[in-house]
């Protein structure tokens, strides 16, 4: 599990350090290793979000306070638990005066006693076990984290393969198609449908034994290889809608 620590008292983020390498001496077995990194200031942080699994949060120096930015974080597409420690702010109270926050919210008082941030990382192990993967995209000045139907389609073009994503996004990744293919295999939605594209059978609008377009209207060719592969992503995500009812 990789952890954030996001605190601009130093003494108090020292502290949280030792106590978290100690639980995960302690839970090495059961939960694997906690790999801890440190941060002053939101700004320092708010680029890496999606990198973490865990957050904790108190910050009381800057322009917003911890709850300000734990909503940040969660605006922007995190879905880790965030536990805001309380020292000058107590953030259960803010949080309640909102009516209702993010259910990744989680809430520990300073200072930290060991019994009560052992109990935080208990439910934070089993939220991270509900989470959705996400896949990761590497451009060459960014990474991406996105979920599975965060991405409509992906086109090989000689040096490098388009990641197409639903918000408009066009990431390039310098990769081939062959090894994004591996990457996308444990996620049932995706059709391999020739050569040289992969679409998410989410966005699919019809097909014929030729062609298949999607909902924005582009079309590909659709190879015999290519026709069963989407029938197994169609068939995967029938079975999910039929299960969720």
């Amino acid at each position: 599990m990789h952890i954030a620590i996001c605190d601009d008292n130093v003494a108090d983020r020292k502290q949280l350090e030792r106590l978290l390498s100690r639980e995960s001496d302690a839970r090495m077995e059961q939960s694997g290793v906690f790999y801890t990194d440190s941060f002053g200031e939101g700004a320092m942080l708010f680029p890496k979000r999606k990198s973490y699994d865990l957050f904790f949060i108190d910050l009381v120096e800057d322009s917003e306070n911890g709850l300000d930015f734990a909503l940040d974080l969660c605006a922007e597409g995190v879905t880790a638990p965030i536990v805001l420690c309380s020292s000058k702010h107590n953030y259960a109270e803010k949080a309640s005066e909102l009516g209702n926050y993010p259910p990744n919210l989680l809430f520990l008082n300073k200072p930290i006693i060991k019994a009560e941030l052992s109990a935080i990382l208990d439910r934070a192990v089993i939220l991270e076990k509900d989470q959705p993967p996400t896949i990761e995209l590497r451009h060459k000045s960014e990474t991406y984290y996105v979920f599975e139907d965060d991405i409509v389609f992906v086109r090989s073009d000689k040096l490098y393969v388009d990641v197409f994503l639903k918000d408009g996004t066009e990431v390039p990744v310098y990769d081939t198609i062959s090894n994004i293919r591996t990457i996308l295999l444990p996620y049932t939605h995706y059709a391999y449908i020739n050569k040289n594209t992969i679409i998410n059978a989410v966005y699919v609008e019809k097909s014929s034994p030729f062609k298949v377009t999607l909902k924005s209207g582009l079309s590909f060719p659709l190879t015999t290889l290519g026709r069963r592969s989407l029938r197994a992503a169609v068939d995967s995500i029938q079975k999910e809608n039929e299960e969720k009812i």
